[in-house]
């Protein structure tokens, strides 16, 4: 299943979304949709954080193609794999 591209009218609030593919970025909204629906008044703000910081982090990963090709299994683009 192809998820649709995600509405893009401010990049420059999550930037790093555009190392994520459709996929990725389905997996993040279905995480931020069980964390709402999982949400605690006591934690709430901090569940969300904590789902936007991991997604995050994975685009950073994600942006250097030689940890995107050790992780996903694909060739590097013009490397020598």
């Amino acid at each position: 299943m192809t998820a649709p591209a995600p509405n893009t009218d401010h990049p420059d609030a999550f930037p790093w979304l555009k190392h994520l593919d459709n996929e990725d970025r389905a997996s993040l909204l279905n995480d931020l949709s069980a964390a709402v629906d999982t949400l605690n008044p006591d934690d709430a703000i901090s569940e969300l954080n904590r789902v936007v910081h991991e997604w995050a982090n994975t685009a950073i990963v994600l942006a250097d193609p030689n940890l995107r090709a050790a992780l996903t299994d694909k060739d590097i683009p013009g490397g020598t794999q």
